[in-house]
């Protein structure tokens, strides 16, 4: 009797191991998926003349890409056209993912 409450014990602890580590992988893999969408979508909005169309392009590709189980807050912090800068900032409705990206057009010396 007490080597099945021991096993049963052994098991439980085994199956929350198991579980946490999933549900681990998992937000790790979303996480990754969202930084992914940004970057695919910073560089196809990269080419737009007005924040608006920056922020629409930008949206339009995030969202094509992005995993569908959140809700996602896109906020446009920063454009600048001389030299070019995007920088976006993108929150998940429940907070537990915020990141941000930034691309900045590469400027030569004329000398």
């Amino acid at each position: 009797m007490s080597g099945v409450i021991v096993l049963s014990g052994l098991l439980y602890f085994f199956f929350l191991i198991v579980f946490s580590q999933i549900d681990y992988a998992v937000k790790v893999h979303h996480e990754y998926m969202i930084h992914r969408a940004m970057q695919y979508a910073i560089v196809e909005s990269f080419n737009e003349e007005s924040p608006q169309l920056v922020v629409d392009s930008f949206k339009t590709a995030f969202e094509a890409t992005c995993p569908q189980v959140y809700e996602y807050d896109i906020r446009l912090m920063n454009f600048e056209t001389n030299p070019k800068m995007v920088h976006f900032q993108v929150e998940t409705s429940d907070g537990s993912f915020h990141m941000e990206e930034i691309l900045i057009e590469e400027v030569k010396d004329a000398s």
